[in-house]
């Protein structure tokens, strides 16, 4: 289910989009979407949010739904088994641990069973995203090491929780090694620079 190339924006999109296109009906609620440029595949299958009016007229001119509104909210005013699927892209990491244990569990509450949920943040396993890209937004507030997230995602409900590493360096930022040690610091400076938690509602 997770076999995707992992080095273009939009990898974890498709394996999401392909996980639901069999389904007969499909419904989603789409947070953290910027300006819609890497979900493109959702444009026929949900409606994004975001907090951010730019963001949101971003959106509506590529053709997406969308709508001014926090996640949270919008979750609580669902009723339950809503959705067939609920992704946050680069917004996990702006909320306090109380909105994100909150986020988790409306959106556990509004998913169908077997419904997907998809959490897109930061890696600060890239020690180049961890001490110096991520504090380039004044509004995150921290890093997330995707042990925890996966934890998390587990601890509220959810099941099948894998991680996805995504978006490393490009070829030409990497360090030229022949070694063992050079390799694993290439790595740790230039792999993934975001990662993902999939799961699912038992």
């Amino acid at each position: 289910r997770l076999a995707v190339d992992a080095s273009w924006p939009g990898a974890i999109v498709t394996v999401l989009v392909a996980d639901l296109v069999a389904a007969p009906v499909v419904h989603l609620a789409l947070f953290g979407v910027s300006d819609g440029g890497p979900i493109p595949a959702f444009l026929q299958l949900g409606v994004a949010r975001d907090t951010n009016a730019l963001a949101v007229e971003g959106c509506r001119a590529r053709g997406l739904d969308a709508h001014h509104a926090d996640a949270v909210a919008h979750l609580r005013s669902l009723s339950d088994a809503a959705l067939s699927g609920v992704s946050a892209f680069h917004l996990v990491e702006h909320l306090p641990l109380d909105a994100l244990v909150a986020l988790l569990d409306e959106a556990l509450r509004v998913l169908r069973p077997g419904g997907i949920l998809l959490l897109e943040t930061p890696n600060p396993e890239n020690l180049l995203v961890g001490a110096r890209n991520f504090w380039f937004d004044l509004t995150h507030r921290h890093p997330i090491p995707p042990p925890v997230l996966e934890f998390l995602v587990r601890q509220r409900g959810f099941v099948e929780a894998e991680i996805v590493r995504l978006h490393p360096y490009p070829w030409e930022f990497r360090l030229p090694s022949e070694t063992e040690l050079g390799r694993r610091l290439d790595d740790l400076l230039h792999g993934p620079q975001d990662y993902a938690v999939v799961a699912r509602k038992p």
